[in-house]
């Protein structure tokens, strides 16, 4: 058996190669890691009365006292106004460019497009904690007079 002695500078550089290639490694996964959850994270925008989230073509936004509103809730009515609530069914859009619950149709620039501001039972379950699925309720939610609604171009192809 022939026994090497490696001198204290080849140990010392070895040891320093393999600790650059797990920094690099740690580099390249957290650079990797970073890129996919921007991909998969929502683009949720915030502002100091709104917070806005669109999904499927569906422009979700909640609007009032948002300071405590987590983005949960944007989330969770983006969620059921693509796939709980079936707007096919709904059959009298009214035209009218109010906030008060109910379904609407209206004109802009880049074409018509359909309204959906939510009712008392709907804000219920999105902020109170009312349906099976809903977020944690939001303390004080019904103090903050905050105001949901959904809306999307109905010419959209999604």
């Amino acid at each position: 058996m022939v026994m090497m002695e490696a001198s204290y500078y080849d140990v010392q550089t070895s040891l320093n190669e393999n600790y650059s290639t797990v920094l690099r490694t740690q580099h390249n996964y957290s650079t990797s890691l970073l890129s996919y959850l921007v991909l998969i994270m929502p683009e949720i925008v915030r502002q100091k009365n709104s917070i806005e989230f669109t999904e499927d073509c569906k422009h979700c936004v909640i609007l009032g006292n948002v300071e405590d509103v987590a983005d949960e809730y944007i989330l969770k009515l983006a969620q059921w106004a693509t796939s709980l609530w079936d707007y096919e069914k709904i059959k009298m859009w009214k035209k009218s460019d109010t906030l008060s619950p109910g379904y609407y149709i209206r004109m802009a620039e880049k074409g018509t497009y359909k309204v959906h501001v939510l009712d008392e039972s709907m804000m219920k379950d999105l902020f109170n904690g009312a349906r099976k699925d809903s977020p944690i309720r939001l303390k004080d939610w019904d103090k903050k007079e905050l105001i949901a609604y959904v809306d999307w171009y109905v010419d959209d192809v999604c």
